[in-house]
């Protein structure tokens, strides 16, 4: 049995998803930008870690059956 949000839950969770994906899409521009000079093993962890928390939170509300957005 999966556990139901409450409405202020599930449009928390999309704001926190759209925001982990603004921060993941400005990551990987900064990465882009930079990687030819420093060493970027920070960013390549960063970029992992955000890809992994947005599918967690896809699935937080794919769970309670919220619809996402693509």
């Amino acid at each position: 049995m999966s556990p139901m949000l409450s409405l202020f839950e599930a449009v928390e969770i999309r704001e926190l998803l759209a925001f982990k994906k603004s921060a993941l899409t400005k990551t990987k521009l900064f990465f882009e930008s930079v990687k030819e000079h420093y060493h970027t093993e920070v960013l390549e962890e960063d970029i992992e870690l955000s890809i992994q928390e947005i599918e967690d939170l896809k699935n937080i509300l794919i769970g309670s059956g919220v619809e996402i957005q693509k």
